[in-house]
């Protein structure tokens, strides 16, 4: 079990504290799962820290099996530009639930990845392996910060 979210919250600000006093480039955030809902949180409760943009690699909207989307209530507090790479078969997001969501959202875009899972393991009929799936993820997040 991860921290629990004042724990998470409190570290995720103390990483961005240390990277704005040491980087004087902008700054975006990226965070997996449980790492880029908290970080959403962190961004909903400070709208003023000098952060770009931030990226989700598989939003966890709801638990598996547990449609809903109270996990994202949050989420229209921030105002950076948010980017949402998320797999068409992600048991933590139903897309049916997350697509009008963030469609609502006037700074945020949702990236569906054709058959991948909440690990963006893909469907051998897709033919991505891991280090490929890495290595999309990578390039689609960086396209995104240099917009």
């Amino acid at each position: 079990m991860p921290d629990r979210k004042p724990v998470a919250v409190a570290t995720i600000d103390a990483v961005v504290s240390q990277a704005l006093r040491q980087c004087a480039l902008p700054l975006s955030l990226g965070g997996k799962s449980f790492g880029g809902r908290m970080m959403s949180h962190f961004l909903a409760q400070h709208s003023d820290v000098q952060i770009a943009k931030m990226i989700y690699f598989g939003f966890p909207l709801h638990p598996a099996a547990k449609p809903g989307t109270e996990r994202a209530v949050h989420l229209t507090d921030i105002i950076k530009p948010m980017y949402f790479l998320q797999g068409d078969r992600d048991a933590l997001a139903k897309l049916d639930l997350l697509a009008p969501i963030v469609n609502n959202i006037a700074n945020a875009t949702l990236d569906i990845l054709p058959g991948a899972d909440h690990s963006f393991k893909f469907l051998k009929r897709h033919n991505i392996n891991t280090e490929s799936a890495l290595s999309l993820l990578a390039q689609k997040a960086a396209a995104f910060i240099r917009l």
